[in-house]
């Protein structure tokens, strides 16, 4: 979406002063972007729909802010930001998303942990969470989620029991679900700058 980074700065200026048509315009540019940051993240097309009503809203309410602020630009990011936030911080909302985002560690699952992700700035974010693990649990992680080894495979390689393969990877998951829970609002300004870029 080129249009998001060839918007010139007057722009938001002209909208300082009321200019509806410049707002229209803003509007136009911004809204597709924000909407699908929006939805990535609450997976609801009406709360999502909800949130970009809310931001640009809150656009033109603040507009003389954003006219004066030195990059209006981050000015309406942080305004999307802070939208998606206050939604995320119900505990309902909370645990969704991040059962979104963790469930492909559920040790139920076939899928690869890396499925998980939306860019390789979120790959990085799982791999600091496995760094983190003890040494048997980062062991038995890598070896059931991505090298995709049964418990019963990862048992006879490492000469210990299925079951003890399974509490493991059980607590290596609650870890990494913890781990996520604590960069969240990175997780958000990532999804939103992946949405906006593309």
């Amino acid at each position: 979406m080129a249009g998001v980074y060839q918007l010139k700065e007057e722009i938001f200026k002209m909208m300082a002063e009321g200019d509806e048509i410049a707002f229209r315009k803003i509007y136009d540019v911004y809204r597709e972007p924000f909407y699908s940051a929006a939805l990535k993240i609450t997976h609801s097309t009406d709360l999502a729909e909800e949130i970009v009503q809310e931001v640009f809203v809150l656009i033109w309410e603040k507009r003389k802010l954003i006219g004066e602020a030195h990059n209006a630009k981050g000015y309406i990011f942080t305004i999307l930001h802070n939208q998606i936030s206050s939604h995320f911080r119900s505990a309902v909302m909370e645990k969704q998303i991040l059962d979104k985002y963790a469930s492909t560690l559920d040790v139920t699952k076939e899928k690869s942990a890396e499925d998980m992700l939306l860019d390789e700035e979120m790959k990085k974010i799982l791999h600091q969470a496995i760094d983190k693990l003890p040494a048997q649990q980062k062991i038995i992680y890598k070896l059931a989620k991505i090298e995709g080894l049964s418990r019963k495979e990862i048992a006879q390689k490492l000469g210990t029991s299925p079951n003890t393969v399974r509490n493991n990877l059980a607590a290596a998951v609650s870890s990494i679900r913890g781990y996520l829970s604590n960069s969240k609002w990175i997780i958000i300004w990532i999804i939103i700058f992946t949405q906006i870029e593309k």
